[in-house]
């Protein structure tokens, strides 16, 4: 296990070195991180001290504050955190959890493996970010020229769809990461055009956007594509769009966040929902937003939706839709903020709408909070080790009303809780839609065929 001050990489040290006063404007915003890390501290405590967990604690960066507080004892980055008003940690050193360790009924994993949530690299991402709300002019440009692109026609279009990938090879007792393997699968399916979700970890340091991301991801026939997310967000977005973009992997994007691709009777749109924001640590996902919290209808990225709505229905096209961050709650039964967003600008629900950041593969149902007309996927499963999450099911075993099916298929071995990663291909037909989950052996957990939606109005 890693120590904590190599977790902190230089590029990132650097950064605080040449900003080290918060703007004026910066205290509220520290404040309310600090608060958040206390309370997720807190359910880690209790996580840990019970032996089934509460089901309502997810326990994700649990113990940053622990190890902002140790990693930075007598070094010159302790001061600066202290004069930002670090509390202190009420944790102390990590437990040894054997295997799997505590299974949370997220499907989260508390143990001492690389990314699970006490690896001490989730440290740097709280870093990143709040040097962000210090000082919020490092946050990049935001690119305002999208790729709008008729494909060739064929007899069929196929997606490598796969969410939060970005963690690059690691030796997982023997065996090539999940990334290694989910890429592998990726690469067999041959597939038209390959999307990244979204999310390289810890953060989106240019490095991390190049070795994590952009050298190994696979190329589709027609391109590959990748969008933002809170964990680039954390880089303040510069090592999304001036390394992974500008990447001759992600060519095809030509350095813009969202992205429109026009295939026979399918509109395939990709947003960026991590740029504009305003939550905190970017968990929630959002489109730019006025004054009083609408979609602000200048905005170029908005315009471009508004845009895309008026073709897909004057051409009777159906429309996928791509983003990082999710439009309904993990287990389906609220939309959040996002989905209005989203489906007040486009001017109708997407038909079809696949996003990542949940790490978990879902496929939801009619029964969700999810319009009718929409065919709701979360596919946040390409590479962080995870458990099935128990919350997902009802007392009996079966999946929610809300879910169709999850990820949840054993990776076996000596693992006791954890389940087997992948990517979800698509096949966009001209009469319909083909689903099929394939899993990091290549196994296909789930598949379905889907006739064409119905034109909307």
């Amino acid at each position: 296990m890693p120590t904590l001050p190599a977790a902190f990489p230089p590029a990132l040290l650097a950064a605080i070195a040449r900003r080290p006063n918060p703007q004026p404007d910066a205290a509220g915003r520290v404040a309310a991180f600090w608060k958040l890390l206390q309370l997720l501290e807190q359910e880690t405590k209790e996580a840990l001290a019970t032996p089934v967990p509460p089901p309502d604690k997810s326990c994700e960066g649990g113990y940053v504050l622990h190890d902002l507080n140790t990693g930075s004892a007598g070094t010159p980055l302790e001061p600066w955190l202290r004069a930002l008003g670090m509390p202190p940690t009420t944790l102390g050193p990590r437990p040894t959890l054997p295997g799997d360790g505590v299974l949370l009924a997220d499907g989260n994993l508390l143990n001492n493996h690389p990314f699970s949530m006490l690896d001490p690299c989730w440290a740097s991402a709280a870093l990143g970010y709040l040097l962000l709300l210090v000082d919020p002019r490092l946050k990049a440009a935001f690119p305002t020229t999208p790729v709008r692109r008729s494909l060739p026609p064929s007899d069929t279009l196929t997606l490598a769809l796969a969410g939060d990938w970005g963690t690059g090879p690691w030796d997982d007792e023997g065996q090539p990461s999940p990334a290694e393997q989910v890429g592998a699968q990726i690469r067999a399916c041959a597939a038209d055009l390959t999307v990244h979700l979204g999310d390289v970890y810890p953060l989106g340091l240019g490095d991390y956007e190049r070795a994590r991301l952009a050298d190994t991801w696979p190329q589709g026939r027609h391109g590959a594509f990748t969008l933002n997310s809170n964990h680039e967000m954390y880089a303040w977005g510069r090592g999304y769009y001036e390394v992974a973009l500008r990447h001759p992997t992600f060519a095809a994007q030509q350095g813009t966040g969202y992205f429109s691709l026009e295939w026979g009777p399918w509109l395939v749109l990709g947003l960026d929902t991590g740029y504009y924001d305003p939550s905190l640590i970017f968990s929630h996902g959002s489109l730019a937003t006025d004054a009083d919290g609408n979609p602000d209808p200048r905005e170029p990225q908005n315009q471009f939706l508004q845009q895309a709505g008026h073709h897909a229905r004057a051409t009777g096209k159906a429309v996928l839709l791509l983003t990082h961050h999710h439009g309904l709650s993990l287990d389906g039964t609220q939309r959040t903020s996002l989905w209005d967003q989203v489906t007040t600008l486009l001017g109708q629900p997407p038909d079809v709408w696949c996003w990542g950041h949940n790490h978990k593969g879902i496929v939801y149902t009619a029964d969700s909070a999810a319009d009718p007309r929409t065919a709701a996927r979360c596919l946040g499963h390409a590479s962080l080790p995870f458990g099935e999450a128990t919350k997902l099911r009802q007392p009996d075993g079966t999946p929610l009303p809300s879910i169709r099916y999850f990820t949840c298929t054993p990776l076996g071995g000596s693992h006791q809780h954890r389940v087997r990663n992948g990517f979800l291909r698509l096949t966009l037909r001209a009469d319909g839609w083909e689903e099929a989950w394939i899993d990091q052996g290549g196994d296909c957990g789930f598949a379905a065929h889907h006739p064409l939606p119905t034109p909307s109005a």
